[in-house]
């Protein structure tokens, strides 16, 4: 019992004039980009999936409980649960790899995702005007990688894909630059 409490005690202490106070503020900054990204990433889903995250991730509820609470058969509650994780899955995924350098795949099915040119391609993607042909897309695209690009029904689809959280992560970098 003593153990415990001197591990809360411990918690609770207030360090002045430590020298790794600084870190402490930078971990303390860091903690308070993530949770502000994430809450804007969860501000994108959809009503309902935004209740179902909010409801059993912060409020503890059950999906049972949730599914009962809006009338739902829990089977498309669990459906909603798992399509509500890989939206935030694939809007985090930028700020993942940015902040965590950690490489995460968006769609373990699309070939750009899998590529190791894929910051390069999204970029050009990005470049994408009406008076740009995909032609000329594609080409850039090899000129830039090296690698034989995919035509452009599949750079289409990409994009499309990741057309959901574009703006939420230009927004982000946006403001991480400004900073």
């Amino acid at each position: 019992m003593e153990y415990h409490r001197t591990i809360e005690r411990s918690r609770t202490r207030v360090w002045v004039g430590d020298p790794g106070g600084e870190e402490r503020g930078a971990a303390r900054e860091r903690r308070k980009e993530i949770q502000r990204t994430v809450r804007d990433a969860i501000a994108l889903l959809a009503p309902i999936e935004r209740e179902i995250i909010e409801g059993y991730y912060f409020e503890g509820l059950s999906l049972q409980r949730l599914a009962n609470r809006a009338g739902r058969p829990f089977s498309r509650m669990r459906m909603l649960h798992e399509r509500a994780l890989r939206k935030l899955a694939m809007i985090l995924a930028p700020f993942v790899e940015r902040v965590f350098r950690i490489r995460v795949l968006q769609f373990p099915n699309c070939p750009i995702c899998r590529a190791e040119w894929r910051s390069d391609a999204e970029r050009i993607l990005d470049d994408k005007t009406d008076d740009v042909t995909w032609g000329m897309i594609i080409r850039r695209l090899e000129r830039a990688t090296g690698w034989r690009a995919p035509g452009a029904p599949v750079l289409k689809a990409h994009q499309a894909r990741h057309r959901a959280f574009t703006k939420f992560n230009s927004d982000e970098r946006e403001e991480s630059h400004a900073e």
